[in-house]
């Protein structure tokens, strides 16, 4: 293990937060105005607002799957650097 393989971890982790993190805001988010605005109207019809809620929820999805992945890819990393090193030993 180097520097470089904890350096990408490093930035897998940060990069991983923030995709996560904005796209459970914009689920969220756009999930709980969509169902405040459809349940105002007497019937169902698209307003602007609904539709830009749908996709805000959509970039939403997009935005934490990647943050999944890169999450996936930063374990998947860990795992092989574990199984390429050798156990540390100790002096007695």
């Amino acid at each position: 293990m180097n520097r470089n393989d904890l350096e990408d971890i490093i930035e897998f982790d940060l990069m991983q937060a923030f995709f996560s993190s904005i796209g459970i805001f914009f689920m969220a988010g756009s999930f709980w105005l969509g169902i405040e605005k459809v349940l105002e109207q007497d019937a169902f019809f698209w307003t602007p607002i609904i539709i830009i809620c749908v996709l805000s929820f959509i970039v939403g999805v997009v935005f934490a799957f990647v943050g999944f992945r890169m999450r996936n890819r930063k374990i998947h990393r860990i795992n092989r650097i574990f199984k390429e090193t050798e156990p540390a030993t100790t002096a007695t």
